[in-house]
């Protein structure tokens, strides 16, 4: 019997496409043995279409959804499948088009992304709108949603993913919107304190999340705050969704489109080979299913009670040997696709004993992540070591090194106990190595009483990581670590958790440790501002949990997001990337290599686009038909 939540929750995410005239919403009920739900469907055109593929889609899910709304996923910091539900909801000016990800226009005109210019001591960029864009209730969009959000987002002082997609001209060194209007309903005019950077806007608020100002405005009246705002239920607040139409991307990331109001090319003239071409189906509702564990999941799967499986996670193959009942059913395909995120162990910096440098360095010296992700995980992750992954090749530092790489066991030992008594730690009885011991593996001699510099006694310490039910990945990794701390003399034990206990966990600031992960999303990496400056600490609503603060990162970090030119921001990337190996705040361990499973669709198939499967519901860019 498969082991459903007690009460299955089910999301539909609308996935209208743009339209060329209004029409009216309809409604329909979930038929697949679980609570009904409402869900709002394309509007109608009278405009001739192509024949494009139109589908409804169930994905199962290992988590209950945590966001209300989309604007609690974007202000709290979404999880992976906050995200996956919502991330439809909004609209966009821009969006990235897979594989190269190069920006194109959603709601802007067809034409190059506009840089603006200088008008007295500020920044203008004037972004026109397309014409006769509607919700899929029928409703008109244009300049005055993107207005009201940015009002909402300034009112309410909204934080989170909102501080960097909707900037409010603040004090501090950033670029900041001092007003966004409408100069009229195709014309959304953004005025900056200065120009802004490539993170600031081209990667910023280009992408910035747009909603419904008729069906929000209510709502943002009557909230006294974010917290208000966040709790009400936006299941019935329409959406916007994917473009469909027929996509040729070439080597130089030029782009042709085809669509129901004709063809487009951006990013400039196209040269090279075409490196993809698909087509974007038109997707009517998507209902999430969570469920326990991956197994249970994997059981929904093969018995086509869900058509596909947003996982964020890798199918480690030792698990109930999921990947190969996959492999074996004739109507279930898989899909593997380098990983974009980056799992890690976080250090609480705020108190001892991670605010001690030396303490972190030392257990990121005995972490022997080869020897974990080879031996132990046969290879399911890859092993990292910068804060960018390697997937990501354009901005990743590849000279950025653990602690200790490339040591035995041994070696990281005793250079481990040299970090800690360099850094003034001392032990009741110090961690020994002896390489003759364990026929000939080596064998290691706990150390005892460990303390700080100021003689201060190591307290039992915990490490917090995701149940096995979850992710059994991180679940076994986090236990390894454990092992590889006690041999050090740290009293360290590991307490492995829900998914919701966990965040809740981080989010309350009390823990020593925690093992989790970030799925990174976009190439251009702002989470390196996102996760390290000190302005974002957890404790002030950012999404720096470690509470790392460096005033040469900060001022590093700063100048990364004003930099308009591209070669010299990844040369800023690249130095932030060694500050962070330097200092520790994190342990990066891991990124996932993702395996993707589906169902036969009819004609529509799951392609490998550069880690693209994983980024869900909005506009399903995974979801595509290969020509």
């Amino acid at each position: 019997m498969r082991r459903r939540l007690a009460v299955a929750t089910v999301l539909a995410v609308v996935a209208a496409a743009c339209s060329s005239s209004p029409g009216a919403s309809t409604s329909s009920t979930a038929s697949r043995g679980e609570p009904s739900t409402t869900t709002s469907t394309a509007p109608t055109s009278t405009t001739t279409r192509p024949a494009l593929p139109s589908v409804d889609l169930g994905s199962g899910i290992i988590i209950d959804p945590t966001a209300a709304n989309t604007w609690a996923a974007y202000g709290n910091g979404a999880s992976f499948y906050d995200g996956q539900n919502l991330q439809s909801q909004p609209a966009h000016l821009y969006t990235l088009a897979s594989p190269t990800r190069t920006l194109v226009p959603l709601l802007g005109a067809p034409a190059e992304i506009p840089s603006g210019s200088l008008d007295g001591e500020a920044w203008v960029i004037d972004v026109p709108i397309r014409d006769s864009l509607i919700w899929a209730d029928g409703e008109p969009l244009d300049a005055h949603d993107a207005v009201f959000t940015f009002d909402t987002v300034r009112a309410l002082g909204l934080g989170g993913a909102f501080e960097l997609f909707w900037p409010v001209a603040g004090d501090d060194a950033g670029a900041g919107l001092t007003a966004v209007v409408a100069v009229d309903d195709r014309t959304l005019r953004l005025t900056w304190n200065r120009r802004p950077g490539l993170a600031e806007w081209e990667y910023g608020t280009a992408l910035a999340p747009i909603l419904p100002e008729h069906f929000w405005s209510p709502h943002v009246a009557s909230a006294t705050g974010a917290a208000d705002l966040y709790a009400i239920p936006g299941s019935e607040a329409p959406g916007l969704g994917p473009r469909s139409g027929s996509y040729v991307v070439f080597e130089n990331g030029a782009v042709e489109f085809s669509g129901p109001e004709g063809s487009e090319s951006w990013g400039g003239a196209p040269s090279g080979q075409v490196v993809a071409e698909y087509s974007q189906p038109n997707v009517s509702s998507i209902e999430f299913t969570p469920f326990f564990t991956q197994e249970d999941v994997a059981a929904d799967l093969l018995t086509g009670n869900i058509e596909f499986w947003l996982q964020p996670l890798a199918l480690w193959k030792e698990v109930a040997g999921v990947q190969r009942q996959f492999v074996l059913a004739d109507d279930v395909d898989i899909a593997a696709s380098d990983g974009g995120g980056l799992t890690y162990v976080a250090f609480n910096t705020r108190r001892f004993p991670g605010d001690n440098l030396a303490f972190r360095q030392a257990v990121d010296c005995v972490i022997d992540k080869d020897f974990i992700t080879s031996d132990i995980l046969l290879n399911a992750a890859t092993p990292i070591d910068a804060v960018v992954p390697s997937t990501n090749t354009t901005w990743h530092n590849e000279t950025v090194a653990s602690t200790c790489a490339g040591q035995s066991n041994g070696e990281r030992l005793e250079s481990a106990v040299a970090i800690l008594e360099a850094g003034g730690w001392t032990w009741d009885r110090e961690p020994s190595f002896d390489p003759a011991g364990d026929e000939g593996r080596g064998d290691v001699e706990p150390g005892e009483g460990l303390r700080g510099p100021g003689g201060q006694v190591v307290p039992p310490l915990e490490l917090l990581a995701p149940n096995a039910g979850y992710d059994p990945i991180r679940a076994t990794y986090a236990y390894w670590i454990q092992s590889f701390m006690n041999e050090l003399g740290i009293p360290v034990k590991t307490q492995t958790i829900s998914f919701a206990s966990l965040t809740t966990a981080i989010e309350g600031l009390d823990w020593d440790l925690y093992l989790f992960g970030w799925s990174l999303g976009g190439e251009f990496p702002t989470h390196l501002f996102e996760l390290f400056h000190s302005s974002n600490d957890l404790a002030v609503g950012g999404l720096n949990t470690s509470g790392y603060r460096s005033a040469g990162f900060d001022q590093g970090a700063e100048a990364f997001l004003m930099e308009t030119d591209a070669e010299a921001a990844r040369q800023i990337a690249l130095r932030l990337q060694e500050l962070i190996a330097g200092d520790v705040p994190i342990v990066p361990l891991y990124t996932n290599s993702h395996t993707f499973a589906y169902r036969d669709l009819g004609g529509i198939s799951f392609e490998d686009l550069m880690h693209t499967l994983d980024m869900g519901a909005a506009g399903l860019p995974g979801l595509i038909t290969r020509s």
